[in-house]
């Protein structure tokens, strides 16, 4: 299970799978005229490192985070 923030805050929850390395994960999340959407995420963990892309109906977008 996955739960996010989003940049206008309030949490959203999906669910992934982790194969060795490599991630992937989907959100389904509500815009603000109340249509939903899904985001799906993928990418790899390297040490204190995530990366990859995520799928949004407006295109293709890269994705960092580090562990803090």
């Amino acid at each position: 299970t996955v739960t996010m923030t989003g940049p206008r805050g309030g949490e959203a929850s999906g669910e992934g799978t982790i194969q060795g390395n490599a991630l992937q994960w989907s959100i389904t999340r509500t815009g603000p005229e109340g249509n939903q959407f899904t985001i799906k995420y993928s990418g790899t963990v390297e040490g204190t490192t995530m990366s990859g892309t995520a799928e949004t109906p407006r295109g293709s977008v890269n994705w960092k985070a580090t562990k803090k």
